[in-house]
Formats: structure tokens, C-alpha cells, sequence
């Protein structure tokens, strides 16, 4: 568990220590360099567009370590069950 806990912790720290991605698509940089407009509102458009691609991008990543949280409860409460049954069937043959 410390291990978990240290590498989660170095990778976090990574994640915050690298220098600002702007994610952004071939399409939707095309769209904003083709719009006609105030250079004031073609920068929030494209601010709002990497905002999104951004969130979108997150998603996975969000409900991928949710299921992974709930798997690992799971099978930490099933593995000290059977431990738990173990015992008392060693202690029942002795």
C-alpha cells in the first residue's frame, strides 16, 4: 500500500510540475483560425474548446480509477473473508 501511495504521489507530482498542455485538434484549430471575429472572441473561443477537450479528455480517466477504487474494496473485503474462513476451519481441525 505505501508503494501505491508513493508512486501516486510522484506522479501527481509530475502532473503538476509539467507546463500548461493546450490539447487541441487539427479540426477545431482550423475552425477557430478559419472564424472571422474579434481576436478578443476567437481567444475565448479557443480557450472554451480546449476547456472541452480537456473535460472530455478527463472523463475516462475519472470512472477508470473509480472502478479500479470499487475492484480493489471488493476483492480486499473477499480476500479477508476467505482468510477469515481459513482460520476457523484450521482451528475447527485442530
Amino acid at each position: 500500500m505505501k508503494r501505491l501511495v508513493w508512486l501516486f504521489s510522484v506522479v501527481w507530482l509530475f502532473g503538476l510540475s509539467s507546463p500548461q498542455a493546450s490539447a487541441q485538434c487539427a479540426m477545431c484549430k482550423a475552425t477557430i483560425e478559419n472564424s472571422t471575429g474579434e481576436q478578443a472572441t476567437l481567444q475565448q473561443r479557443a480557450k472554451g474548446l480546449n476547456n472541452g477537450i480537456l473535460y472530455l479528455m478527463c472523463i475516462p480517466y475519472i470512472l477508470g480509477g473509480i472502478i479500479a477504487y470499487h475492484w480493489y474494496k471488493n476483492s480486499k473485503k473477499e480476500r479477508e473473508r476467505k482468510d477469515k474462513v481459513q482460520s476457523i476451519l484450521r482451528s475447527k481441525m485442530s
